[in-house]
């Protein structure tokens, strides 16, 4: 398998975990803001992810895009 095949797959079986699991919470707690903090927590916990992995043809742009964002933390 190559690294993207591997993603992929690794994409799918997390977007059933999340499902399982935004489907737990929203018939078990039956409240909205519950609801609401884990889908926000699961989609920024996937999108760090996907910031913190990129692909092989992607790392010259991802480094690009560390500088710009290094430097509107810093200010």
């Amino acid at each position: 398998m190559t690294s993207k095949e591997i993603k992929l797959v690794g994409s799918f079986i997390f977007a059933a975990l999340v499902a399982v699991i935004l489907a737990v919470v929203l018939f078990a707690q039956k409240d909205l803001l519950a609801w609401l903090c884990t889908s926000l927590g699961l989609a920024a916990g996937w999108g760090t992810g996907i910031l913190l992995a990129p692909y092989q043809s992607e790392q010259s742009r991802f480094k690009e895009y560390a500088k710009v964002v290094s430097v509107f933390i810093t200010g």
